[in-house]
């Protein structure tokens, strides 16, 4: 039983109530907003170095504010529903899919969340998807967008949405995951999840035609001999010629997250202080980090980390010695989620909270955009319309 079965937060589509539910406390309305989170003055941060985090009283809190833009769907057809899957260019402009009944269609919204445009449609053609569940979408440093269907080829199309072309990449058994897979701004693949391949090094990066072209990391004998040992490293990726990764799954116990060069140096590293980060106990998987994001322009780090309740761990062990999965009905009630943010420039720890998934689900973005602390936040609204409404992530005074 692997992390990847029992923590799939990632993938999960949230319906939240019509009016904006966020975590306790209630978040200031825009009128009457508490001073913004006060900062320890920037620290030296030289390459190969360590940057150590305590995990002591965090002087702030995270809120999750809708931001007003909203990708809304409407009774007469002129907007389609959005599909709870949602990625945001660097023109600010979002695109959706998965919409129910709607798998293959590609909608395309202005920044203030105006429906433009449409494309994709079932088929073979070239521009075409097939109607296939699960579609991920990414978004590269030239507007390029790069579409997977579960089991087909990669699509890209253009920033203007023309067809470019399809690629595979040459991994046997690619797991393609929206945590541990990213686009660099040269087109090409990098994964952080080389599941089942004979290269294990704990990054793999590909061509835009789809070559291996290089690994990147040091490789673990053991987890190389081992085929059903999924590295699982979580990415974080913000344009440039570098990107932040997670501790593997079920590997090192150490809450350590690097930075590494696309050439392959390991650049530097944040090490939390933090007792109840573990992977593993006694054999049993306790927990994982699901995402994170870096937003360079503020120097903030944003950390989801899931792991069992009490009742959770003991629950997983009986799972185990009877052979049979986690009860998928207490994946959410018997499992939390600790939301950290780190200033990387002075290696403070500004905010860390403990939510119970169920009660998460209510508020928490499953993802936020490539780089930007802001998501998206599928609802329905009383009408039974869908909706994925854009939120921000920030900080405020306690």
């Amino acid at each position: 039983m692997t992390l990847a079965v029992l923590f799939p937060v990632a993938s999960m589509v949230l319906r939240v109530s019509p009016q904006p539910v966020s975590a306790a406390p209630p978040v200031a309305s825009a009128d009457n907003r508490q001073d913004p989170c006060p900062r320890k003055a920037p620290q030296p941060f030289p390459a190969g170095s360590v940057m150590e985090i305590d995990d002591g009283e965090p002087p702030c809190r995270i809120v999750f504010r809708p931001t007003g833009v909203r990708l809304e769907a409407e009774v007469d057809g002129s907007r389609p529903d959005p599909g709870p899957t949602v990625v945001m260019d660097g023109r600010g402009r979002f695109y959706s899919t998965n919409a129910s009944g709607f798998v293959s269609i590609i909608s395309v919204w202005d920044p203030q969340g105006n429906y433009l445009t449409s494309f994709g449609g079932v088929g073979e053609g070239p521009g075409e998807l097939r109607r296939q569940p699960g579609i991920r979408m990414f978004v590269d440093g030239e507007d390029r967008l790069y579409v997977w269907e579960s089991g087909a080829d990669w699509s890209i199309f253009s920033a203007d949405h023309e067809f470019i072309g399809r690629s595979r990449f040459q991994m046997e058994n690619m797991r393609v995951d929206s945590r541990a897979t990213v686009f660099l701004d040269n087109g090409e693949l990098l994964t952080g999840d080389p599941y089942q391949s004979d290269r294990r090094g704990f990054f793999l990066v590909f061509s835009a035609d789809g070559a291996l072209t290089r690994s990147i990391g040091p490789v673990d004998e053991e987890m190389a001999r081992d085929p059903e040992w999924p590295l699982n490293r979580v990415i974080a990726y913000n344009g440039g010629d570098s990107f932040w990764a997670s501790p593997a799954a079920d590997g090192d116990e150490e809450y350590l997250i690097e930075e590494w060069g696309t050439d392959g140096e390991l650049r530097r590293a944040v090490r939390g202080n933090a007792p109840w980060f573990v992977w593993r106990d006694d054999g049993i998987p306790i927990g994982g980090i699901l995402q994170f994001t870096v937003d360079d322009d503020d120097g903030l780090m944003y950390i989801l980390y899931q792991r069992l309740t009490e009742e959770g761990v003991r629950i997983m062990r009986r799972a185990l010695a009877a052979d049979e999965p986690f009860p998928r009905d207490r994946r959410y009630t018997e499992t939390e989620i600790v939301i950290q943010m780190i200033d990387l420039r002075s290696g403070q720890l500004l905010a860390s909270e403990v939510h119970r998934t169920s009660d998460a689900m209510e508020f928490l973005p499953p993802v936020l955009f490539r780089g930007v602390m802001k998501g998206p936040r599928p609802g329905e609204g009383p009408d039974g319309l869908p909706f994925v409404e854009i939120v921000a992530v920030e900080l405020e005074a306690k």
